[in-house]
């Protein structure tokens, strides 16, 4: 499936590296997650041509809608870019804070 991640972890057993339908291991429905995740690499892709053409107010909805569906590195770091084009000082500093807070949970797999 294109966008799917290659380390895509099973929700239930926590197994990772899934590829297909279902997880190798304990055969639970992953087709709704893999769903997002090519949803969120099509946003990214969104994400990417407002930043490119400076399309900051929409730039803003796409990072605020990636981070919805994924809290992750990329995704903090991304709202916080978008706000700062946005002139939006204070939630920068805000979504900085929560990142660093919780930075050993936001940590992306290699």
């Amino acid at each position: 499936m294109e966008g799917q991640s290659p380390g895509l972890e099973c929700p239930t057993c926590g197994a990772t590296g899934q590829g297909g339908p279902e997880c190798r291991r304990c055969r639970s429905d992953l087709r709704l997650l893999q769903r997002l995740e090519a949803e969120r690499t099509a946003e990214l892709r969104e994400l990417a041509s407002a930043l490119a053409n400076g399309r900051w107010s929409e730039a803003l909805l796409s990072a605020q809608y990636i981070h919805t569906l994924r809290k992750d590195e990329t995704s903090f770091r991304m709202l916080a870019v978008c706000q700062l084009l946005n002139h939006q000082f204070e939630a920068a500093w805000n979504t900085h804070r929560q990142y660093r807070t919780g930075a050993g949970r936001w940590a992306e797999t290699p």
